[in-house]
């Protein structure tokens, strides 16, 4: 399972994605709790070896930040 940390003590709305290198959403969240497990929407079908584009947005109504950046998932 994954989630970025260093979030987790950050006021304010939390929003977590995960992108296919081609650009498409495969996972969101707004829950601190809920890391990616690297299926399609957390479920049981697992992608193959790749890179993704993992996003975070916090915002808390004075600022707007965006972290990014990339996972690898390797599968024997």
């Amino acid at each position: 399972d994954f989630i970025p940390q260093g979030f987790f003590n950050v006021e304010g709305l939390f929003k977590f994605s995960i992108y296919s290198s081609e650009g498409k959403l495969i996972y969101q969240t707004n829950s601190k709790d809920a890391p990616w497990n690297g299926g399609i929407n957390n479920s049981g079908q697992k992608f193959e070896s790749g890179t993704f584009v993992w996003k975070v947005e916090i915002d808390n109504n004075e600022r707007k930040k965006v972290f990014m950046n990339f996972i690898k998932i390797y599968n024997n």
